[in-house]
């Protein structure tokens, strides 16, 4: 009880105190369920427990009440118990520091009255419940009296003097008592009051029983004081219990013992769970989460058990020595039970009844695993109907409970076809059920269906679900073959059979094969080249719902993209468009076949777009820069110094492109026109004809050779005779040597036979030859070499010094002097003859 007459003195306050919670109530309670040794008196609440105003509804209350009083036993005149208990209620105008504003209400519950004004007065409910039950009883009186109504928070009503509480004052009745009562409790912590003696952080002293003038002294208690809420309870009832009336928890004690804020932890815990914690959920600083249940404690091993156990209170922290009073009792896991053995699954914050053992297992639970709650805790948790293996979610979408795993089910055709008779369905929902994992679907194979989580349009076959790519399925009917239903499934239910593939025209099976959806069927790709190098993997199984079609299909080959006009050569997966007919007649030498295929848009999209394409071996001319190239290959285009390079090799004519068409090649090299190479072979051209250069004769020719693509020298006429040092001129008749990267005239066609005797006949040169090799001096009368001499007619040789100047290459050096560039190698011992650097000097030995 409180007196509410701040301004009187403390010695008029103590009077009208005297006999405030000297009283034991007694209950039919086991002594068991608390231990005194656990009484903190400088923790009786905390703070987080008194004011949290948000802990119960209004339908929680009157749940609590109802199960606190079976049947009122008002049939005589008096007031109904206060499960029962209607009024009208007054307008509040609200104080600060106290309460907010309340508006009139009629016939109001006592449970409602109770939410308005915890919500305006900001204290906790269930504090105000215990109140209730510690001032009058009210809580648990099932034929209360009139003036217990008037006096219910012992708000100005001490037991001493009762008439103070007369009918008609403005503090009693229900209403006024509880409003009134909770905004002085919210008072108390208001630095703007009078109630600051009692702080927080420091040592008090509080009496165990007032002195009365028969001398009785019954001394006081000093402690550290660690709350606000124990400080408003302390203000409220100034008196702490004694180690008599803790020892009798349930009962009375001695002359000197006080029960008010005693009965007030008593009832909390009982009803409630821990004041110091908010409820039965508890913590140390450093532990994990723990259920109380009487004197013990169970670990709270996962978050989700946490949350299912939520209506039991939040999560308070404890100190350790209050933590270690409980005994340890292993873990907790979602399984409950009552005292008469009924077993309780708790999800969502409710209980649902479990039928049997078997039941439980289907749940992830197990019947030896279940802790028995308190009658208060049960009724924390409200009672939700039978658990059954039918479960639903948030909207349409149903489940079925299997040996531990979730099902999720498609549609009712599924659950036909799977021949499962489904029970009633359970009041839980699936994202209440913690501890299960997801297992295969209910489905029918061959269903089309979509994935609610993503919008997927997929396909499902026994144990596997492929996406259908969207352009993919406008393109193709699939209902052809699967068959459409509205139902739908999540991700999580599809979880085990989720392929992550998703499919497009072009796939390829287990076994690496190769098909094109179309919109008759599958058709076969041929082994010979794939379409693309990645295509999406699906089963045989599945393949097996779409018929095949007819003939086959393979890569390289000539595509269009649907019904557009445009023809693309497709290989290794890239398409590059082409740009002429003549290009298409010759691109089919390197096709799998000559006929055009025409892909579905989605098909084709899975190729990579290319730059435009030539025929390999095509001549082209920039219509800007007007260079020739020749196209060598799919991706380099040749720089050719002139028109005599195509006469000579008789390539095609050159067309004119845009230079954006080759901008799919590269260009930085070029051909000089002479020596090439393919097949690991040099090569000149000469006459139309590409003729073989002897081993010893490729070094005399000039300049370096072009290395020729595959797909342009299969298109080379090659001769069958081969070239050595020496050609002929036709047109003037003489013969020349090649020497040094020079032709060098020979002096007469008898000096010509005694020089090739032994060695590779003249051939005849053209006009193209004859002009890119360079003019030296008259070759020599013999090739056989000596010391310091060339052969022949006996002419000494004649050694200089060189020194290399800008611009100088070996080819230029050894053609300036008559020599070889594999002379002045070995002369000088050069390691890396394609470095030589401004400076250097060389000895050139001069024939």
């Amino acid at each position: 009880m409180k007196i509410f007459l701040q301004k009187t003195t403390r010695a008029a306050v103590a009077v009208l105190l005297a006999f405030v919670g000297l009283f034991a109530i007694e209950v039919p309670q086991s002594a068991s369920a608390l231990n005194g040794n656990m009484f903190d008196p400088g923790l009786i609440v905390s703070d987080s427990t008194f004011y949290d105003f948000g802990t119960m509804s209004a339908e929680d209350i009157q749940r609590f009440l109802n199960s606190k009083v079976t049947v009122c036993k008002d049939s005589d005149g008096g007031p109904a118990c206060l499960k029962d208990y209607r009024m009208d209620t007054l307008a509040k105008p609200g104080e600060s520091g106290r309460c907010d504003a309340l508006l009139a209400k009629t016939d109001q519950t006592a449970a409602q009255i109770i939410f308005d004004v915890a919500n305006a007065c900001k204290i906790n409910p269930k504090v105000l419940l215990v109140i209730l039950q510690k001032e009058q009883g009210l809580v648990q009186a099932a034929n209360p009296t009139e003036y217990m109504y008037r006096a219910a928070l012992g708000y100005g009503c001490p037991d001493s003097k009762p008439e103070i509480c007369g009918k008609g004052s403005t503090i009693t009745g229900l209403f006024n008592q509880l409003y009134r009562g909770a905004g002085q409790l919210q008072w108390y912590g208001d630095p703007r009051g009078s109630f600051t003696y009692l702080k927080v952080g420091t040592t008090v002293s509080v009496k165990y029983y007032p002195d009365d003038s028969r001398s009785l002294k019954c001394g006081s208690k000093s402690f550290m004081l660690k709350s606000q809420a124990t400080a408003a309870l302390y203000y409220y009832t100034p008196y702490t219990p004694n180690e008599a009336a803790l020892k009798n928890l349930y009962g009375s004690g001695d002359n000197c013992s006080a029960y008010g804020n005693r009965n007030f932890w008593r009832f909390y815990s009982d009803w409630f769970g821990s004041p110091i914690a908010g409820g039965f959920l508890v913590k140390t600083a450093d532990s994990e989460a723990y259920l109380i249940v009487d004197e013990k404690k169970y670990r709270i091993k996962n978050a989700a058990t946490l949350a299912a156990m939520s209506p039991l209170g939040p999560l308070g922290t404890v100190s350790q020595p209050y933590f270690d009073n409980f005994e340890d009792a292993g873990d907790i896991t979602p399984i409950v039970k009552a005292s008469n053995q009924q077993k309780y699954l708790v999800a969502g914050g409710k209980r649902y009844s479990i039928s049997s053992c078997a039941l439980a297992s289907d749940f992830g639970v197990d019947c030896a695993e279940a802790v028995q709650l308190s009658t208060s805790q049960l009724n924390a948790l409200p009672y939700a109907g039978p658990l059954t293996r039918f479960v639903s979610g948030k909207g349409e979408d149903t489940y079925y409970i299997d040996e531990g795993k979730i099902r999720e089910i498609l549609d009712e055709a599924s659950v036909v076809a799977a021949g499962i008779s489904l029970p009633s369905m359970s009041v839980v929902k699936i994202a209440d059920l913690q501890g299960l994992t997801w297992g295969d679907p209910i489905a029918t194979p061959g269903t089309l269906f979509t994935n609610r989580t993503t919008g997927a349009f997929g396909v499902y076959v026994t144990g596997q679900f492929y996406e259908l790519d969207l352009d993919t399925a406008t393109a193709i009917n699939f209902t052809r073959w699967f068959t459409a239903t509205p139902g739908t499934l999540s991700s999580q239910g599809l979880a085990t059979v989720d392929r992550a593939t998703v499919i497009k025209p072009l796939i390829r099976d287990n076994e690496s094969n190769d098909w094109l959806l179309t919109e008759d069927g599958k058709v076969r790709v041929g082994q010979t080249g794939s379409f693309i190098e990645d295509a999406p993997v699906v089963s045989t199984e599945l393949l097996n719902w779409i018929p095949t079609v007819e003939g086959t299909i393979a890569s390289p080959a000539l595509v269009k993209n649907g019904t557009e006009r445009s023809i693309y050569f497709v290989s290794g997966g890239v398409a590059r468009q082409t740009t002429t007919q003549q290009d298409r007649a010759k691109l089919t030498d390197y096709t799998a076949a000559s006929a055009t295929i025409t892909l579905s848009k989605p098909a084709f999209a899975q190729l990579a777009l290319g730059k435009p394409v030539f025929a390999p071996g095509s001549i082209v001319k920039s219509r800007t820069t007007k260079k020739l190239y020749l196209i060598d290959g799919w991706s380099r285009a040749l720089r050719i110094a002139d028109p005599a390079t195509v006469d000579s090799l008789q390539l095609t004519t050159p067309r004119l492109v845009n230079d954006s068409s080759l901008v799919g090649y590269v260009t930085k090299y070029s051909f000089s026109g002479l020596k090439f190479v393919c097949d690991g072979e040099t090569f000149i051209p000469v006459n139309g004809l590409a003729v073989r250069l002897e081993d010893d004769a490729i070094a005399a020719y000039p300049g370096r050779a072009s290395k020729i693509s595959p797909t342009v020298c299969s298109q080379i006429v090659i001769s069958a005779s081969p070239a050595g040092l020496f050609f002929k001129d036709s047109n003037i008749a003489k013969y020349y040597l090649v020497q040094g990267g020079l032709k060098r005239i020979i002096a007469t066609p008898a000096a010509y036979r005694k020089l090739a005797t032994g060695k590779t006949k003249a051939f005849i040169a053209d006009t193209n030859l004859l002009a890119r090799i360079p003019t030296g001096p008259p070759a020599p009368s013999s090739l056989t070499a000596g010391t310091g001499t060339t052969g022949g007619s006996g002419g000494s040789t004649k050694t200089v010094t060189y020194v290399v100047a800008a611009g100088d290459s070996l080819n230029k050096i050894a053609a300036k002097f008559g020599t070889t560039v594999a002379k002045i190698i070995a002369d000088n011992k050069l390691k890396n003859p394609n470095s030589i650097s401004v400076g250097l000097k060389l000895t050139i030995v001069i024939p």
